[in-house]
């Protein structure tokens, strides 16, 4: 960096090898590795009724 206006450049060169990384390994390893799964119409439900105190909660806070 050689004034304070590089900042946005020296962000941009940290982040780039993670991310060209994820772009070119992503692709490979997500149709071995990941399972994607779409919950039951009873699942959600039960997910959505037993998670609804711990919503309010949050929402009591703000």
């Amino acid at each position: 960096m050689r004034s304070p206006d590089d900042i946005e450049w020296a962000i941009a060169w940290q982040f780039a090898p993670p991310t060209i990384a994820t772009l070119i390994v992503w692709p490979i390893l997500a149709p071995r590795a990941v399972k994607w799964a779409a919950p039951s119409l009873k699942a959600a439900r039960y997910a959505l009724t037993d998670g609804r105190h711990l919503f309010l909660s949050s929402l009591a806070r703000v």
